[in-house]
C-alpha cells in the first residue's frame, strides 16, 4: 500500500477545483447585483434596495447585541495640547463591557459644536498610535469634538491579555479577531456586531455632551477603522458625513487578489444578495462621503474607483453628485498627512461650513502612548483580570439561544431540518459519472481509485480496499482520515485487517482534503491565520455557506456513489480524530440508513464557544454557522445514538 498514494494521476486538476468553485459562484452572485441595481432609475426605487442593503448587512451580522445599559463615562484625567483637551475615559457599550476613549475637545466653544468619531484600524497602539492621533488633532485644532475609541484587540482591550506574565495569548489585532471571530460564526453572528456595537454607543455619548450638536456628527477611520466606519454608514443613520479611508475596494478585484480579511470584515451571505462595496457609500446617498485610497494599496485603487463610480451614479439620482468625492494619495496602506488634510476640509466644509482657506492645517504633536492610557497597565484585563471578553459575551449569547429552542423530539427535528437546508442550500448536483483509474493487487488486497462529481464543477476521490479474491455482499464502511487518502501509505495496519476480516474500505477525499487539497493562494500554512483555508472558508461566508457543510454534502454524495458502485448491505462512516469527525457526525444526522463508527467519541461541539480557547484550524475546517445556537453536543448524541457501532 506504500506505493498507492494520493494521486489522480493526471485525470483531472484539482488544485484550484475549490476555489474556482467559491470564485464562480461569487461572480455569478455579483453579477446579478449589478443587475438588480442597474434596474434603479429614481430615489424612490433605490430607498427599497438601501433598506435591503440594510436588513441584509444586519442580519448577516446576525443583528446587534442589545445596549440597554447606560454609557456610565469614566474621564480619567487630561492633557492639554495646542487648541485642545484630551480627556481620557471608559464608556460601557454592554453590560460591564467598556470601550476606552480618548476625548479630544476643542477650546473656547461657545456653542455645541460638531463631532467626528474616529475609529482605528490595525496598529496596536491604536488611538495612540501617532498617525491615528494626527488626525484626531487637527480636527480638533478646526474646532471639531472628537472621540477616538480603541477596537477590541488592540490599544487597552487585548481580549488574550495574560495579567500575570504581561503575554497576548492569542496576538493583538488580526489574528485575535479571526480567533474570536470564529467562535462567534459557530453561533450564528459576526465579531463586527461588537465593533459596530461600540461604535454606535460612540454616538451616543457624543449626542449626550453638551458640547456636541447631536445633528452634526462625522464618522472616519483608516484601514480596520476604514471597514468600522462603513458599519456605521450601513447601520446607522444618525451619520451626517463620511470619510472611510484605505478600505472601500470591489469585492470581484479583492477576491482575485488571493488576500483573505479579519473576521470582522466578512458579512455573511451579503455576496450572495449581490451586495458589494458600492453599497457601503450609496447607503449615505445624499449625505456627504469621502472616499480616501492611497495608490499602493493591497486593496486595489481600481476597486474603489469603480466602486465610487458606481455610488455616484446613486448620488446623482438625489441630484447630490458633489457630496461623493474619490481622494487620492501616492502612498502605501496608511491615513497618511494628505488624507486627513483632505479629510479635515470635508469635515469642515459639510459639517461647519467652512471654505478650504478657513482650515488650520498646522502641525499636529501626538503625545506618548502611555500618556493617553485610560488604564493603570495599559491593558482593560490588566486592571480587571476578571473583566469581561467576546468569549464571555458569546457564552451568554448561546445560553440564551439555547434556553429558546424547543425540547424533546421537536428540538432534534428542528436541528436535522435546519442542517439539511444548510448543507443542501445552493447546490448544483450533477451525475456522478464515477471514474475506475487505478487498480493493483497488494497481497490479499485488491486497491482500486475512483473519482465522481460531488456537484457542479467539484469532484470527490476516493481509494477502494477490499478482499482479494473479491467476496459479494460486503459492508462497506467510508473512512475519513485526517489527511484523507495521503494518510494510506501509513494506515496499512488499520486497512488490511479491516479487509481481510470481511470488509470493503473507500478512503475518502472530500473537497479541500488529501488528493484534492487546493494550491496554497498565500505564502502562510493552508491551515494558519490568513491562510488558504481561511480564504476559502471566509468566501464561503460571503455566499452563506461553509467548508463544512460543502464537505457534509460531499459525504452523503460518496454515499449515493457507495450504493451506486457496489451496492452494499450496509454503510458505516468512520473517522480518525480530526474535521471528519464531525463531518461524519452531521452526515449521519442527515441520513439515518447509515451507522456512525467514531472510535474516539462525538465531537465534542460544545468546546468550540465554552472553552476560551479551541484549536483553530479545527474549527477554520469545521465551523458550522449558527450551529451551536441550535443544539448541544449532548444534543448531537442523543440524535445519532441509535445509529452509534
Amino acid at each position: 500500500m506504500n506505493s498507492f498514494g494520493p494521486y489522480l494521476d493526471g485525470w483531472y486538476d484539482v488544485e484550484i477545483q475549490l476555489q474556482m468553485h467559491l470564485y464562480r459562484r461569487s461572480e455569478e452572485a455579483f453579477a446579478r447585483g449589478n443587475a438588480r441595481k442597474d434596474e434603479i432609475t429614481s430615489s424612490g426605487e433605490f430607498e427599497q434596495w438601501r433598506s435591503h442593503v440594510r436588513e441584509t448587512f444586519l442580519a448577516g451580522l446576525g443583528g446587534l447585541p442589545e445596549a440597554d445599559c447606560p454609557l456610565e463615562p469614566d474621564y480619567r484625567g487630561e492633557l492639554r495640547g495646542e487648541g485642545f483637551t484630551l480627556r481620557k475615559l471608559l464608556y460601557q457599550s454592554l453590560p460591564d463591557w467598556y470601550v476606552t476613549a480618548n476625548l479630544y475637545m476643542p477650546d473656547e466653544l461657545q456653542t455645541p459644536s460638531a463631532a467626528v468619531l474616529f475609529l482605528c484600524g490595525h496598529s496596536r497602539e491604536a488611538k495612540a498610535y501617532p498617525p491615528y492621533q494626527k488626525v484626531c488633532q487637527r480636527l480638533a485644532e478646526n474646532g471639531l469634538v472628537v472621540l477616538a475609541v480603541d477596537p477590541l484587540g488592540q490599544g487597552e482591550r487585548f481580549q488574550y491579555f495574560d495579567r500575570e506574565t504581561g503575554a497576548q495569548l492569542i496576538g493583538w489585532g488580526c489574528e485575535e479577531h479571526c480567533y474570536e471571530g470564529i467562535q462567534c460564526w459557530w453561533l450564528g453572528h459576526s465579531l463586527a456586531r461588537y465593533f459596530l456595537c461600540d461604535a454606535m454607543r460612540g454616538i451616543d455619548l457624543l449626542q449626550s455632551l453638551p458640547e456636541v450638536d447631536g445633528e452634526r456628527i462625522g464618522v472616519t477611520g483608516n484601514s480596520g477603522g476604514g471597514t468600522q466606519t462603513t458599519m456605521l454608514m450601513l447601520a446607522d443613520p444618525r451619520i451626517a458625513v463620511a470619510v472611510p479611508s484605505t478600505f472601500i475596494m470591489h469585492r470581484h478585484d479583492y477576491m482575485w487578489t488571493g488576500q483573505a480579511q479579519d473576521a470582522e470584515q466578512i458579512y455573511a451571505g451579503t455576496t450572495a444578495a449581490g451586495i458589494d462595496h458600492d453599497d457601503y457609500i450609496a447607503v449615505m446617498a445624499p449625505k456627504p462621503v469621502q472616499v480616501n485610497v492611497v495608490a499602493y494599496d493591497y486593496f486595489p485603487l481600481e476597486g474603489a474607483k469603480y466602486s465610487v463610480e458606481r455610488a455616484r451614479r446613486v448620488y446623482e439620482l438625489f441630484g447630490a453628485g458633489d457630496n461623493l468625492k474619490l481622494q487620492v494619495d501616492l502612498s502605501e496602506h496608511q491615513y497618511t498627512d494628505n488624507l486627513a488634510r483632505a479629510a479635515t476640509e470635508w469635515f469642515c466644509r459639510h459639517l461647519q461650513g467652512k471654505s478650504p482657506e478657513d482650515v488650520n492645517h498646522s502641525e499636529p504633536k501626538p503625545f506618548a502612548e502611555e500618556e493617553v492610557w485610560c488604564t493603570e497597565t495599559g491593558q482593560l484585563l490588566g486592571d480587571d483580570p476578571a473583566g469581561t471578553t467576546v468569549w464571555h459575551l458569546n457564552r451568554g449569547e448561546r445560553q440564551q439561544q439555547l434556553a429558546a429552542l424547543p425540547g424533546g423530539a421537536a428540538r432534534l427535528e428542528s436541528l436535522r431540518e435546519w442542517l439539511g437546508e444548510q448543507v443542501n442550500r445552493d447546490r448544483q448536483p450533477v451525475e456522478l459519472h464515477p471514474r475506475i483509474y487505478g487498480a493493483t493487487y497488494d497481497g490479499d488486497v485488491r486497491l482500486e481509485k475512483y473519482w465522481w462529481w460531488s456537484e457542479k464543477d467539484i469532484i470527490n476521490c476516493a481509494v477502494h480496499c477490499q478482499p482479494h479474491p473479491s467476496r459479494d455482499n460486503l459492508p462497506l464502511t467510508i473512512v475519513l482520515f485526517a489527511n484523507g487518502t495521503q494518510d494510506i501509505p501509513t494506515r496499512e495496519n488499520f486497512l488490511r485487517p479491516y479487509c481481510t476480516r470481511g470488509h470493503q474500505i473507500l478512503v475518502l477525499d472530500v473537497r479541500g482534503q488529501g488528493a484534492l487539497m487546493p494550491r496554497k493562494i498565500q505564502p502562510q500554512d493552508r491551515d494558519w491565520y490568513y491562510g488558504t483555508h481561511y480564504k476559502l472558508l471566509c468566501e464561503a461566508i460571503f455566499l452563506g455557506d461553509s467548508l463544512c457543510a460543502m464537505r457534509v454534502y460531499d459525504l452523503l454524495r460518496a454515499i449515493q456513489f457507495a450504493r451506486e458502485q457496489f451496492n452494499p448491505p450496509q454503510i458505516t462512516l468512520r473517522a480518525a480524530p480530526g474535521p471528519g469527525v464531525t463531518w461524519t457526525a452531521l452526515a449521519t444526522l442527515l441520513d439515518n440508513s447509515v451507522r456512525l463508527d467514531l472510535p474516539n467519541g462525538l465531537p465534542p461541539l460544545d468546546r468550540m464557544v465554552e472553552s476560551r480557547f479551541y484549536h483553530y484550524q479545527e474549527g477554520v475546517h469545521t465551523v458550522l454557522p449558527g450551529l451551536l445556537a441550535r443544539c448541544t453536543a449532548a444534543d448531537l448524541a442523543e440524535a445519532v445514538q441509535d445509529q452509534l457501532v
